[in-house]
Protein backbone atom coordinates (compact mmCIF):
# COMPACT_ATOMS: atom_id res chain seq x y z
CA UNK A 1 0.00 0.00 0.00
CA UNK A 2 1.16 3.33 -1.26
CA UNK A 3 1.29 6.36 1.25
CA UNK A 4 0.24 10.11 -0.16
CA UNK A 5 3.68 11.24 -0.85
CA UNK A 6 4.30 14.12 2.01
CA UNK A 7 6.24 16.47 0.54
CA UNK A 8 3.02 16.96 -2.14
CA UNK A 9 0.60 17.56 0.98
CA UNK A 10 3.38 20.83 2.03
CA UNK A 11 3.88 22.07 -0.56
CA UNK A 12 -0.57 22.27 -1.10
CA UNK A 13 -0.61 23.70 2.70
CA UNK A 14 2.05 26.23 1.72
CA UNK A 15 -0.14 27.63 -0.49
CA UNK A 16 -2.82 28.77 1.83
CA UNK A 17 -1.78 32.20 2.80
CA UNK A 18 -3.13 35.73 3.87
CA UNK A 19 -2.17 38.84 1.53
CA UNK A 20 -0.75 40.46 4.54
CA UNK A 21 1.71 37.61 5.52
CA UNK A 22 4.67 38.65 3.69
CA UNK A 23 4.09 42.48 3.85
CA UNK A 24 1.51 44.85 4.76
CA UNK A 25 1.57 47.34 1.33
CA UNK A 26 0.25 50.75 1.48
CA UNK A 27 -2.30 49.25 -0.93
CA UNK A 28 -2.87 46.27 0.52
CA UNK A 29 -7.07 45.29 0.25
CA UNK A 30 -7.01 45.52 4.04
CA UNK A 31 -5.94 49.35 4.06
CA UNK A 32 -8.60 50.20 1.52
CA UNK A 33 -10.79 53.56 2.88
CA UNK A 34 -12.58 55.96 1.04
CA UNK A 35 -11.54 59.79 0.84
CA UNK A 36 -13.12 61.22 4.14
CA UNK A 37 -12.73 65.01 4.16
CA UNK A 38 -15.09 65.87 6.00
CA UNK A 39 -14.07 64.08 9.23
CA UNK A 40 -10.57 64.66 8.56
CA UNK A 41 -11.18 68.31 8.65
CA UNK A 42 -13.62 68.15 11.32
CA UNK A 43 -10.71 66.85 13.30
CA UNK A 44 -7.75 68.22 11.80
CA UNK A 45 -5.39 71.10 13.35
CA UNK A 46 -7.41 73.93 11.17
CA UNK A 47 -10.51 73.23 13.45
CA UNK A 48 -10.07 73.78 17.17
CA UNK A 49 -11.92 71.87 19.67
CA UNK A 50 -14.87 74.13 21.22
CA UNK A 51 -17.83 71.16 22.64
CA UNK A 52 -15.53 68.11 22.52
CA UNK A 53 -14.47 68.51 26.04
CA UNK A 54 -17.55 69.32 27.37
CA UNK A 55 -19.68 66.49 25.56
CA UNK A 56 -17.14 64.31 27.10
CA UNK A 57 -18.03 64.99 30.66
CA UNK A 58 -21.73 65.29 29.79
CA UNK A 59 -21.39 61.48 28.93
CA UNK A 60 -19.25 60.52 31.93
CA UNK A 61 -20.34 57.30 33.99
CA UNK A 62 -23.18 57.57 31.05
CA UNK A 63 -25.65 59.72 32.29
CA UNK A 64 -27.09 60.69 29.07
CA UNK A 65 -27.46 65.17 29.03
CA UNK A 66 -27.61 67.20 26.18
CA UNK A 67 -24.57 70.08 26.13
CA UNK A 68 -25.97 73.46 27.02
CA UNK A 69 -23.73 75.97 24.53
CA UNK A 70 -24.23 79.46 26.62
CA UNK A 71 -23.33 82.59 24.50
CA UNK A 72 -23.93 86.02 24.19
CA UNK A 73 -24.90 88.09 20.88
CA UNK A 74 -23.05 90.34 19.37
CA UNK A 75 -23.54 93.55 20.57
CA UNK A 76 -25.61 95.84 18.36
CA UNK A 77 -25.98 99.86 17.50
CA UNK A 78 -28.74 100.33 18.84
CA UNK A 79 -27.07 102.34 21.82
CA UNK A 80 -24.66 104.36 20.14
CA UNK A 81 -24.59 107.51 20.39
CA UNK A 82 -22.79 109.92 18.01
CA UNK A 83 -23.52 113.21 19.79
CA UNK A 84 -23.33 114.63 23.05
CA UNK A 85 -26.52 116.39 22.14
CA UNK A 86 -28.36 112.54 22.17
CA UNK A 87 -26.27 111.28 25.57
CA UNK A 88 -28.34 110.97 28.18
CA UNK A 89 -28.87 108.45 31.31
CA UNK A 90 -31.74 106.59 30.30
CA UNK A 91 -31.67 102.85 31.36
CA UNK A 92 -31.23 100.55 28.40
CA UNK A 93 -32.18 96.46 28.41
CA UNK A 94 -29.36 93.92 29.65
CA UNK A 95 -28.08 91.47 27.16
CA UNK A 96 -28.82 87.97 28.41
CA UNK A 97 -27.53 84.86 28.11
CA UNK A 98 -28.63 82.53 25.22
CA UNK A 99 -28.46 78.65 25.28
CA UNK A 100 -28.73 76.43 22.68
CA UNK A 101 -29.18 72.68 23.68
CA UNK A 102 -28.29 69.86 21.27
CA UNK A 103 -27.91 66.15 21.86
CA UNK A 104 -26.69 63.71 19.01
CA UNK A 105 -29.46 62.50 16.83
CA UNK A 106 -27.35 60.55 14.41
CA UNK A 107 -26.31 56.77 14.85
CA UNK A 108 -24.49 54.13 12.76
CA UNK A 109 -23.76 50.20 14.18
CA UNK A 110 -21.93 47.45 12.25
CA UNK A 111 -22.01 44.10 13.11
CA UNK A 112 -20.07 40.67 12.60
CA UNK A 113 -20.44 37.04 13.78
CA UNK A 114 -17.65 34.47 13.95
CA UNK A 115 -18.54 30.93 13.92
CA UNK A 116 -16.76 28.70 16.17
CA UNK A 117 -16.16 25.94 13.20
CA UNK A 118 -13.95 28.82 11.49
CA UNK A 119 -12.29 29.51 14.32
CA UNK A 120 -11.45 25.63 14.74
CA UNK A 121 -10.55 25.30 10.99
CA UNK A 122 -8.43 28.15 10.87
CA UNK A 123 -6.51 27.29 14.47
CA UNK A 124 -3.90 25.40 12.76
CA UNK A 125 -2.62 28.58 10.75
CA UNK A 126 -2.23 30.81 13.98
CA UNK A 127 -5.13 32.63 13.22
CA UNK A 128 -7.14 32.16 16.26
CA UNK A 129 -10.14 33.83 17.65
CA UNK A 130 -8.56 37.27 19.06
CA UNK A 131 -6.65 37.53 15.63
CA UNK A 132 -10.14 37.63 14.07
CA UNK A 133 -11.94 39.27 16.82
CA UNK A 134 -9.38 41.99 15.97
CA UNK A 135 -9.74 42.15 12.59
CA UNK A 136 -13.57 42.09 12.78
CA UNK A 137 -13.71 44.92 15.02
CA UNK A 138 -11.18 47.04 12.74
CA UNK A 139 -13.39 46.50 10.11
CA UNK A 140 -16.79 47.68 11.58
CA UNK A 141 -14.71 50.46 13.05
CA UNK A 142 -13.95 52.07 9.54
CA UNK A 143 -17.45 51.01 7.82
CA UNK A 144 -19.01 53.03 10.98
CA UNK A 145 -16.67 55.69 9.93
CA UNK A 146 -17.53 56.04 6.32
CA UNK A 147 -20.87 55.80 7.44
CA UNK A 148 -20.34 58.66 10.02
CA UNK A 149 -18.75 61.28 7.50
CA UNK A 150 -21.73 60.36 4.83
CA UNK A 151 -24.38 61.50 7.47
CA UNK A 152 -22.04 64.20 8.62
CA UNK A 153 -22.10 65.89 5.42
CA UNK A 154 -25.34 65.19 4.27
CA UNK A 155 -26.51 67.11 7.41
CA UNK A 156 -24.14 70.04 6.52
CA UNK A 157 -25.69 69.74 2.77
CA UNK A 158 -28.76 70.84 4.64
CA UNK A 159 -27.30 73.08 7.33
CA UNK A 160 -25.05 75.30 5.47
CA UNK A 161 -25.58 79.16 6.01
CA UNK A 162 -25.76 82.11 3.73
CA UNK A 163 -22.54 83.28 2.09
CA UNK A 164 -23.51 87.37 2.88
CA UNK A 165 -20.34 88.28 0.94
CA UNK A 166 -21.49 87.23 -1.90
CA UNK A 167 -25.03 87.64 -1.73
CA UNK A 168 -25.97 83.69 -1.70
CA UNK A 169 -28.74 83.03 0.58
CA UNK A 170 -28.76 79.88 3.32
CA UNK A 171 -28.24 76.86 1.05
CA UNK A 172 -27.02 78.78 -2.28
CA UNK A 173 -23.88 77.69 -3.55
CA UNK A 174 -21.78 80.42 -4.95
CA UNK A 175 -20.31 80.26 -8.49
CA UNK A 176 -16.50 80.05 -8.71
CA UNK A 177 -15.35 79.57 -12.24
CA UNK A 178 -11.91 77.92 -12.20
CA UNK A 179 -10.42 76.17 -15.90
CA UNK A 180 -7.11 74.02 -16.57
CA UNK A 181 -6.43 75.09 -20.31
CA UNK A 182 -4.64 72.39 -22.60
CA UNK A 183 -0.94 73.50 -21.66
CA UNK A 184 -1.94 72.89 -18.07
CA UNK A 185 -2.13 76.44 -16.58
CA UNK A 186 -5.26 77.42 -14.44
CA UNK A 187 -6.79 80.58 -14.36
CA UNK A 188 -5.95 81.54 -11.00
CA UNK A 189 -8.50 85.23 -11.67
CA UNK A 190 -10.24 83.76 -9.25
CA UNK A 191 -8.38 81.96 -6.43
CA UNK A 192 -8.60 84.85 -3.83
CA UNK A 193 -12.59 84.83 -3.75
CA UNK A 194 -12.28 82.30 -0.35
CA UNK A 195 -10.16 83.93 0.99
CA UNK A 196 -12.02 87.71 0.34
CA UNK A 197 -15.45 86.19 1.49
CA UNK A 198 -14.02 84.82 4.11
CA UNK A 199 -12.34 88.59 5.49
CA UNK A 200 -15.68 90.16 4.34
CA UNK A 201 -17.91 87.90 6.04
CA UNK A 202 -15.84 88.93 9.44
CA UNK A 203 -14.11 85.79 10.00
CA UNK A 204 -10.14 84.54 10.29
CA UNK A 205 -8.30 81.70 10.23
CA UNK A 206 -7.53 78.76 7.60
CA UNK A 207 -10.61 77.75 5.68
CA UNK A 208 -11.31 73.66 5.20
CA UNK A 209 -12.97 73.11 1.95
CA UNK A 210 -14.78 69.72 1.38
CA UNK A 211 -15.05 68.81 -2.17
CA UNK A 212 -13.79 66.76 -5.15
CA UNK A 213 -15.02 67.07 -8.98
CA UNK A 214 -13.47 70.35 -10.37
CA UNK A 215 -12.32 71.84 -6.74
CA UNK A 216 -9.68 68.53 -6.58
CA UNK A 217 -8.35 68.70 -10.19
CA UNK A 218 -8.15 72.93 -9.32
CA UNK A 219 -6.09 72.66 -5.97
CA UNK A 220 -4.17 69.31 -7.20
CA UNK A 221 -2.73 72.12 -10.15
CA UNK A 222 -2.19 74.69 -7.08
CA UNK A 223 0.09 71.48 -6.09
CA UNK A 224 2.27 71.47 -8.54
CA UNK A 225 3.64 74.77 -7.71
CA UNK A 226 5.29 76.85 -10.37
CA UNK A 227 5.11 74.83 -13.34
CA UNK A 228 3.31 77.19 -15.64
CA UNK A 229 4.24 79.33 -18.09
CA UNK A 230 3.39 82.67 -16.13
CA UNK A 231 6.10 82.05 -13.67
CA UNK A 232 3.56 82.03 -10.64
CA UNK A 233 4.12 79.47 -7.76
CA UNK A 234 0.59 78.73 -7.19
CA UNK A 235 2.08 76.10 -4.37
CA UNK A 236 3.21 79.61 -2.21
CA UNK A 237 0.34 81.21 -3.14
CA UNK A 238 -2.23 78.56 -1.75
CA UNK A 239 -0.13 78.17 1.46
CA UNK A 240 -0.34 82.51 1.59
CA UNK A 241 -3.79 82.44 1.07
CA UNK A 242 -4.41 80.16 3.86
CA UNK A 243 -6.69 77.09 3.18
CA UNK A 244 -6.59 73.94 2.73
CA UNK A 245 -8.79 70.99 0.66
CA UNK A 246 -10.05 67.93 2.54
CA UNK A 247 -11.01 65.21 -0.46
CA UNK A 248 -14.53 63.84 0.10
CA UNK A 249 -15.65 61.30 -1.43
CA UNK A 250 -19.51 61.46 -0.38
CA UNK A 251 -19.58 64.77 -2.18
CA UNK A 252 -21.53 63.69 -5.45
CA UNK A 253 -24.12 61.45 -2.94
CA UNK A 254 -24.57 64.09 -0.33
CA UNK A 255 -24.24 67.43 -1.56
CA UNK A 256 -25.71 65.93 -5.50
CA UNK A 257 -23.20 67.32 -7.43
CA UNK A 258 -19.48 66.08 -7.87
CA UNK A 259 -18.51 69.58 -8.45
CA UNK A 260 -20.30 71.54 -5.37
CA UNK A 261 -17.96 72.65 -1.90
CA UNK A 262 -18.25 73.63 1.15
CA UNK A 263 -16.06 76.29 3.01
CA UNK A 264 -16.09 75.80 6.80
CA UNK A 265 -14.81 78.14 9.23
CA UNK A 266 -12.37 77.62 12.28
CA UNK A 267 -13.97 76.29 15.33
CA UNK A 268 -17.59 76.60 13.76
CA UNK A 269 -18.36 73.02 13.35
CA UNK A 270 -17.58 70.75 15.64
CA UNK A 271 -18.38 66.29 15.99
CA UNK A 272 -19.77 65.04 19.00
CA UNK A 273 -21.00 61.65 20.55
CA UNK A 274 -22.43 59.77 23.24
CA UNK A 275 -21.11 56.37 24.46
CA UNK A 276 -23.75 54.04 26.30
CA UNK A 277 -21.02 52.40 27.92
CA UNK A 278 -18.34 54.89 28.93
CA UNK A 279 -19.18 54.53 33.01
CA UNK A 280 -18.40 51.70 35.18
CA UNK A 281 -21.60 50.92 36.31
CA UNK A 282 -22.47 50.00 32.55
CA UNK A 283 -19.54 48.22 31.46
CA UNK A 284 -20.26 44.72 31.89
CA UNK A 285 -17.95 40.96 31.14
CA UNK A 286 -20.62 38.45 32.59
CA UNK A 287 -20.56 35.15 31.22
CA UNK A 288 -20.60 34.58 27.74
CA UNK A 289 -21.80 39.28 27.38
CA UNK A 290 -18.95 41.06 27.02
CA UNK A 291 -19.94 45.57 26.62
CA UNK A 292 -17.85 48.21 26.77
CA UNK A 293 -16.21 51.29 24.56
CA UNK A 294 -13.32 51.18 22.13
CA UNK A 295 -10.65 53.60 21.00
CA UNK A 296 -10.86 54.11 16.96
CA UNK A 297 -7.40 53.47 15.80
CA UNK A 298 -7.65 56.02 13.03
CA UNK A 299 -10.19 59.29 14.47
CA UNK A 300 -10.55 60.31 17.97
CA UNK A 301 -14.02 58.48 18.07
CA UNK A 302 -14.96 55.79 20.73
CA UNK A 303 -16.83 53.15 20.26
CA UNK A 304 -19.25 51.34 21.86
CA UNK A 305 -19.35 47.41 21.45
CA UNK A 306 -21.21 44.63 22.63
CA UNK A 307 -19.63 40.91 22.11
CA UNK A 308 -22.02 38.15 22.61
CA UNK A 309 -22.08 34.18 22.90
CA UNK A 310 -24.76 32.38 21.01
CA UNK A 311 -24.51 29.07 21.06
CA UNK A 312 -27.04 28.24 18.38
CA UNK A 313 -28.99 25.35 19.93
CA UNK A 314 -31.93 26.65 18.14
CA UNK A 315 -30.97 26.37 15.12
CA UNK A 316 -29.88 22.41 15.43
CA UNK A 317 -26.42 23.13 14.98
CA UNK A 318 -25.30 20.81 17.99
CA UNK A 319 -22.44 22.13 19.93
CA UNK A 320 -21.00 25.10 17.31
CA UNK A 321 -21.68 28.20 18.52
CA UNK A 322 -20.47 31.72 17.84
CA UNK A 323 -19.56 34.82 18.36
CA UNK A 324 -22.00 38.13 17.78
CA UNK A 325 -20.33 41.34 18.08
CA UNK A 326 -22.36 44.87 17.48
CA UNK A 327 -20.04 48.36 17.29
CA UNK A 328 -22.32 51.51 17.34
CA UNK A 329 -22.36 55.26 18.71
CA UNK A 330 -24.34 57.89 19.10
CA UNK A 331 -23.41 61.15 17.34
CA UNK A 332 -23.75 64.24 15.51
CA UNK A 333 -22.34 67.50 14.03
CA UNK A 334 -22.78 70.93 16.01
CA UNK A 335 -23.02 73.70 14.30
CA UNK A 336 -23.05 77.33 15.74
CA UNK A 337 -25.74 79.08 15.84
CA UNK A 338 -27.18 81.82 13.62
CA UNK A 339 -28.31 83.90 16.57
CA UNK A 340 -24.43 84.66 17.99
CA UNK A 341 -24.43 87.04 15.07
CA UNK A 342 -27.27 89.09 15.80
CA UNK A 343 -28.60 91.39 13.70
CA UNK A 344 -25.97 93.69 13.98
CA UNK A 345 -25.30 93.66 10.40
CA UNK A 346 -28.12 93.15 8.17
CA UNK A 347 -26.16 91.22 5.21
CA UNK A 348 -24.98 88.45 7.95
CA UNK A 349 -28.78 86.92 8.54
CA UNK A 350 -28.61 83.38 8.32
CA UNK A 351 -24.87 82.95 8.33
CA UNK A 352 -23.55 80.38 10.76
CA UNK A 353 -19.54 79.83 9.34
CA UNK A 354 -20.19 77.64 6.40
CA UNK A 355 -20.70 78.36 2.98
CA UNK A 356 -21.02 76.77 -0.47
CA UNK A 357 -19.62 76.98 -3.58
CA UNK A 358 -20.28 75.44 -7.00
CA UNK A 359 -16.76 75.02 -9.03
CA UNK A 360 -17.50 75.55 -12.74
CA UNK A 361 -15.92 75.17 -16.11
CA UNK A 362 -15.59 77.70 -18.11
Amino acid sequence: MSSFPVGWTEKLQATRRWLSDVNAQINDPENYSKKLGTLNYLFSGLNPAVINTEMQRSANASEYRPVEIRYIQHKGTSNLVTSAASANCNRVAQRRDQIQTVQPTLYVEDKFTIDEDYVRENAENGFKLQARLNKEFQDAMRVGRESINSQILSKLAGAFGANPAAGASAGAYTNVPVLIDSSGKIDDRYFDQFKNDQEDNFMSGEIGIIGLGNARKYFNRLAVGNANDAGIDYREVASEFGMLLFKDQDVTDSLGNANYGLAIYPGMTQFFQYNLYAGEDFMLNHGGLIKGTMPDPIMPITWDYILDYDKNCTTGNGHQGAWVGRVFTYFDCWIINEDVFGDVYSDINDFNGIVGYNFQSL
